[in-house]
């Protein structure tokens, strides 16, 4: 009798142990998938963030280059556009020692804010 109350205490706590283990297991990746979920909602929300500043942007974008083509040697309201760019999109300024705020060509940003709106 005593062993088959050692067989049954030792069933007992193998049955246990293995909740504990998968329950840990379950629990984890259930912590994982919140995790990742919540990585990808933040995503999604830098994305409608830089979705809706490049919406904002291109208008500009086509201001500067028509500002650009009509005063090939520069204007205040060219500088002034060219801040307002760079200061939303720092990755079209280009590094020069130029004075004024030198941006990348136009072609080039327009494609990059068509990309990032997802509009072609």
């Amino acid at each position: 009798m005593r062993l088959r109350v050692r067989g049954v205490f030792l069933l007992i706590v193998i049955v246990a142990f293995a909740c504990a283990v998968t329950g840990t297991m379950i629990w984890k990746w259930k912590y994982e998938d919140r995790k990742a979920q919540a990585d990808w909602e933040d995503m999604r929300a830098m994305d409608d963030v830089s979705v809706a500043l490049a919406t904002k942007v291109m208008p500009l974008v086509v201001k500067y280059d028509q500002l650009s083509k009509q005063y090939p040697q520069g204007s205040p309201d060219t500088d002034a556009l060219a801040r307002q760019i760079a200061s939303a999109f720092p990755q079209f300024k280009l590094q020069s020692d130029t004075p004024g705020t030198n941006l990348i060509p136009v072609s080039r940003m327009e494609y990059m804010l068509h990309y990032w709106s997802g509009t072609k």
